[in-house]
């Protein structure tokens, strides 16, 4: 039946209150005494549009849309005094200001000041877990201040919120806009302008805005310009720092050395990182667990795994002993330690602090973060054999890094995406794979820093497991900065340079093998971690097995396999083993290279790595067909090239197989020219040139250009043929 006039009203107020409430604050917000109050609320639960709910003597609506119902029927001014009551309750009773920011929302064009610093101290606690809420209470708060006089230095600190909001929630070109408003407006004005002389903002909040800017250029990958922002910003500090830095001081230096980090400069700024980090900071714990890690990272990054291991033992400390609220505050830590607990192969910290970050950027925050963070758990999905998580955990940072126009984030989960699925579909995909990874590097110039050389590796990582050794050898020459690789992260790049010297094997080039692999042995030797030298392990026994030094090769085959499988990497473990299993044949006899066969397809099989079963039927063929009158495996005499992934079929009959524009390409690699020659002819990147080649590589069985130039000649698949670089 109908409501009571009181029951109505109460109803109302409940709406106001929003969430269980107490029938003592509905029945004061109504206008009711306490006994009318109390009636009113028993008769709504009598009607079925409230309950009691928890402990408390609290209620609550049955249904949202009952509560939305009843806050329709308020009338404008019975709401606006309804939302001041409710205000005043949750003040008096010192309720958090998130509560009472959500009354002031409705009195900010009513209540001025007051309500818009409510307002800015509910965005405060919001911008962690609800930016897009916190962004628009503080533009709420900034409509209700005047634009100059008195309130200048609040307005102002309130706009750099607004930024902080606006980057949390991905909403970057908008957060650097503003920015850069308010840096114009920063230094000193005339005295003829309005508002006066003096400067827009106080020293403090300016180095804050130098801070803000130059983290939104960054986040949209515009790291030139983030860089010379905040090294503009780094002028305003004395030097040497002083003992005590400010918080908006720490805030800048930690900016300028993530931006450095990005960028893969970060020897320029450790010493500068340092002297911060011996200064004491008024910005609290999190501030300086936040320095701490990122002298760390750019410690491990850099090589210097005796200094930076223990530190990100020390600091992965502190961090674990920060709440999650204020962990949360700085979402870039987590990632950032990660990732150095990534480099440094301790799998299980790593994800523990990764997951972590994900389960802070709730309710749309840090979408940017997000996805750097995605891509750490997508790396130890992917080792940890994990494929369709792996491939799962891509895709999602893929489309965040697109949704915030974050580039080089999309190029490097691209990257990690179609490296996966090389894996999880087998060599049948690898072209489409090594293309959709080429496209995404296409995308990113050359050398650009720590997103590039990622994506970079990862690429040439896929070409060669599609069977493109030359492709793999000139992606990570052109990328990695040349002989040496300077340009890659030293953490990884033992790992690389065993991934070339491998690519060198494959094409016929043993000396070239050899000398890569000796720089990689002497990087790993520096590092000393365990994954970089089951890498080098692995190339050394292919070199070994080349020269037909099989029980070298066999050694050092199962130190590899033993090192991937205390890693925790079954597929890499799977894919040693098969590796070994020709070794294994000359050495033990053709059942324990099967019996080899056989664990490795029992680790793949539950990985879902397609690729390591086919490569394991490939090799047991070779087995069968290899076998000698006295029942082991390998050629009579002579030594045995190595067994490295195939490079494709190897039947009769070629140009039939290939498209029409891989025999284009092929056409002109063959007469000689190179892929930035071809690329300019025909009106291609080049990236894309040497998707089109490696295809035709694939389909022709080759992997060098003087044996693409025999193969189309003769009209047969061939061999290997000599590398060419």
């Amino acid at each position: 039946g109908e409501l009571s006039a009181p029951a109505r009203a109460a109803a109302r107020a409940a709406a106001v209150l929003g969430g269980p409430f107490r029938p003592a604050d509905a029945a004061r917000i109504a206008g009711l005494g306490a006994r009318d109050g109390l009636a009113a609320c028993a008769e709504l639960v009598r009607a079925d549009l409230v309950r009691p709910v928890g402990h408390g003597q609290r209620l609550a609506f049955r249904h949202p849309v009952v509560a939305q119902v009843a806050h329709a029927d308020c009338e404008l001014p019975f709401l606006l005094d309804a939302h001041r009551r409710a205000l005043r309750i949750a003040a008096e009773r010192g309720a958090p200001a998130l509560e009472r920011a959500r009354h002031a929302e409705h009195l900010v064009h009513t209540d001025g000041a007051a309500a818009a610093r409510v307002l800015a101290e509910g965005a405060a606690e919001a911008v962690t877990r609800a930016p897009a809420i916190a962004a628009r209470w503080l533009r709420l708060a900034l409509d209700a201040l005047p634009a100059r006089g008195r309130g200048a230095e609040e307005r102002a600190a309130w706009e750099l919120a607004h930024c902080r909001a606006l980057i949390a929630s991905g909403r970057l070109r908008e957060a650097r806009a503003l920015a850069h408003d308010l840096l114009a407006e920063g230094g000193p004005r005339p005295t003829g302008r309005p508002g006066g002389g003096g400067a827009r903002l106080t020293p403090r909040l300016l180095l804050r805005a130098y801070a803000v800017c130059a983290d939104a250029e960054r986040l949209l990958c515009r790291y030139e310009e983030a860089e010379a922002i905040a090294r503009t910003g780094m002028a305003l500090l004395p030097r040497p720092l002083p003992a005590v830095l400010s918080a908006e001081a720490t805030e800048l230096i930690y900016e300028y050395g993530l931006v450095h980090v990005l960028r893969g400069t970060h020897d320029r700024i450790r010493p500068l990182l340092r002297e911060a980090a011996a200064a004491r900071t008024e910005a609290g714990p999190s501030a300086s667990a936040a320095l701490g890690v990122l002298i760390a990272f750019c410690d491990v990054f850099s090589g210097d795994i005796a200094r930076g291991a223990p530190e990100v033992a020390r600091c992965a400390a502190l961090v674990d002993a920060l709440p999650d609220g204020v962990a949360g505050h700085t979402p870039d830590v987590l990632a950032l330690l990660g990732c150095a607990e990534l480099y440094l192969e301790r799998f299980p910290d790593a994800r523990r602090h990764l997951q972590r970050g994900l389960d802070a950027a709730t309710g749309g925050a840090h979408q940017h973060i997000r996805a750097h963070q995605l891509l750490g758990l997508t790396m130890i999905d992917q080792w940890a054999g994990r494929l369709d998580e792996a491939e799962r955990r891509a895709a999602e940072a893929e489309e965040l890094a697109r949704a915030v126009g974050a580039p080089d984030v999309v190029t490097l989960a691209t990257a990690m995406r179609a490296m996966t699925l090389v894996w999880a579909r087998g060599r049948g995909y690898a072209g489409e794979a090594v293309a959709l990874a080429a496209r995404a590097v296409d995308t990113v110039a050359l050398g650009r820093g720590w997103w590039a050389t990622s994506a970079i590796s990862l690429l040439a990582h896929a070409q060669l497991l599609g069977g493109d050794a030359t492709g793999c050898l000139r992606t990570l020459l052109d990328g990695g900065g040349g002989d040496g690789l300077p340009q890659v992260q030293p953490a990884f790049r033992p790992s690389l340079l065993a991934l070339m010297a491998t690519a060198a094997l494959a094409g016929g080039d043993t000396g070239d093998a050899e000398r890569l692999l000796a720089d990689a042995e002497a990087d790993a030797g520096r590092l000393g971690l365990p994954l970089q030298w089951a890498c080098v392990h692995r190339a050394g026994a292919q070199l070994r097995s080349a020269r037909g030094e099989h029980a070298g090769a066999l050694e050092l085959f199962e130190r590899a396999a033993e090192g991937f499988r205390g890693g925790g990497l079954p597929v890499q473990h799977a894919w040693t083993l098969i590796a070994a299993a020709p070794a294994t044949a000359a050495v033990r006899g053709r059942a324990a290279a099967l019996d080899v066969l056989a664990r490795a397809e029992a680790l793949a099989r539950p990985c879902g790595a397609a690729l390591a079963w086919e490569e394991s039927e490939r090799v047991r063929g070779r087995l069968s067909a290899d076998t000698r009158p006295d029942g082991h495996s390998g050629p009579a005499a002579g030594p045995r090239a190595a067994e490295l992934p195939s490079a494709g079929p190897r039947a009769v009959d070629v140009r039939s197989a290939l498209s029409e524009r891989e025999r284009e390409v092929a056409d002109l690699a063959a007469a000689g020219l190179r892929s930035r020659q071809i690329a300019e002819r025909l009106f291609l990147s080049h990236r894309t040139v040497d998707s089109h080649l490696g295809s035709a590589y694939r389909k022709l069985g080759v992997s060098s250009r003087t044996a693409l130039a025999r193969a189309l000649s003769t009209g047969h698949r061939g061999g290997s043929g000599t590398g060419t670089r």
